[in-house]
């Protein structure tokens, strides 16, 4: 691989023209006290060299870099901004105290500058309260707006600031081939803002258990799919979103994802 230019060597080219140039003495000086003059000069060289040369040795590792690695990690970025944390509670309440029956935690995605969310309706399905937590690491209430079981499909509002809401593209998931690029962002075992990278693996996958407008639909990847990443975004090379995670295979290495598309469709109805 062809390393850039090292900065580390215009830093010494650099440094000896200013300590020429900063220790010559003019005609008319004394030259008995041109020694004082080279203090200065010197000081600069001995503070610029270094801070130059960590410069370039930064660059070069920089360099070392692929370009599917810098993909990878400018859609992780960009997009991550985007992806919230989703934790459901059933909870019933009395006279004298509050309790919890069940809960439960996946992923979702921001999709306008209005505080919508997508996830999955099994990760709010029978739940009453629901917080999120975005990219910026606050903490806020949600709440159901409308679901769509039949696709897996759940769209939230919360309220937050418009300076912390990152809605993501929505792609098209109908262009999707088999060896394609795909990034997966969420949660898995509330691990906040995870990346697993993969391939579009199979399309038109049918899953047992799965409604039946599922049916020869879901997207399968290789991307790790785990417990809490149901309803995070499923992105292409670009950042958009062609998919919503929504099950792991029993098998590592095997992952199902909503088509984009279906939701697309459905959430203007909700």
């Amino acid at each position: 691989m062809t390393r850039r230019p090292g900065l580390a060597n215009a830093a010494m080219s650099v440094a000896r023209c200013a300590l020429w140039l900063g220790v010559r003495p003019s005609r008319d000086e004394d030259r008995r006290g041109a020694g004082k003059r080279w203090v200065g000069p010197w000081l600069a060289v001995l503070l610029t060299v270094p801070a130059l040369a960590a410069a370039g040795r930064a660059g070069d590792e920089g360099s070392r870099l692929t370009e599917d690695e810098r993909n990878s990690i400018a859609v992780f970025r960009e997009a991550s901004r985007g992806v919230v944390h989703v934790e459901s509670r059933a909870t019933t309440e009395s006279r004298f105290e509050k309790g919890v029956i069940e809960a439960g935690a996946g992923s979702g995605f921001l999709i306008d500058a209005e505080g919508h969310v997508l996830t999955n309706f099994h990760v709010v399905n029978g739940k009453n309260e629901i917080d999120v937590v975005l990219g910026s690491g606050r903490r806020v209430s949600a709440r159901l707006v409308g679901t769509v079981p039949q696709l897996d499909v759940a769209l939230l509002q919360l309220d937050a600031p418009a300076a912390e809401l990152f809605p993501l593209a929505l792609g098209d998931s109908r262009s999707l081939q088999v060896g394609q690029k795909v990034l997966a962002i969420g949660n898995p075992f509330g691990l906040h803002n995870t990346l697993t990278v993969g391939v579009v693996s199979a399309l038109e996958r049918s899953v047992p258990g799965m409604p039946v407008e599922l049916k020869e639909a879901l997207i399968q990847t290789d991307a790790a799919i785990n417990p809490g990443n149901s309803g995070g975004p499923l992105l292409d090379s670009r950042g958009a979103v062609v998919g919503i995670n929504t099950l792991g295979g029993a098998a590592q290495s095997v992952g199902f994802a909503v088509p984009i598309h279906l939701a697309r469709r459905v959430v203007g109805d909700l």
